[in-house]
């Protein structure tokens, strides 16, 4: 992991689906490789909206994310289980146009960390 992803705070997502759709997941490569892509794509997406907003970007496309997914076919009982685990950098950074320095998107309410007003994660 350490020459994926940078040295900064990660959260880890996980995207479930019902119990007919795991299945299918789980025999059909393409739409697997489909599901992944669509939920990184969508969380990437949100993040950086966010990022966008509360660092005053010009663009989406300022904003930085880095991730890595993995699909875990199994549960701990080996059934068939299909879901997706996800390591995204966490809070997104941004390239800021002045000498092209890297910043994070923070939260106005953070008391700790990388951790929301609520004490849970929130990016």
């Amino acid at each position: 992991m350490a020459e994926v992803l940078p040295e900064v705070p990660v959260r880890h997502w996980v995207c479930t689906f019902p119990w007919g759709v795991r299945a299918v997941l789980g025999y059909d490569k393409e739409l697997c490789q489909a599901a992944v892509s669509a939920f990184a794509k969508e969380l990437s997406r949100s993040l950086k909206r966010r990022a966008k907003r509360r660092l005053g970007l010009g663009s989406v496309d300022q904003a930085l994310t880095g991730s890595v997914a993995v699909v875990q076919r199994t549960d701990s009982a080996l059934r068939l289980n299909v879901h997706i685990h996800l390591v995204r950098q966490s809070p997104p950074r941004a390239i800021s146009s002045s000498w092209g320095s890297v910043r994070a998107a923070t939260h106005p309410h953070q008391r700790r960390g990388w951790e929301g007003p609520d004490g849970g994660g929130f990016w």
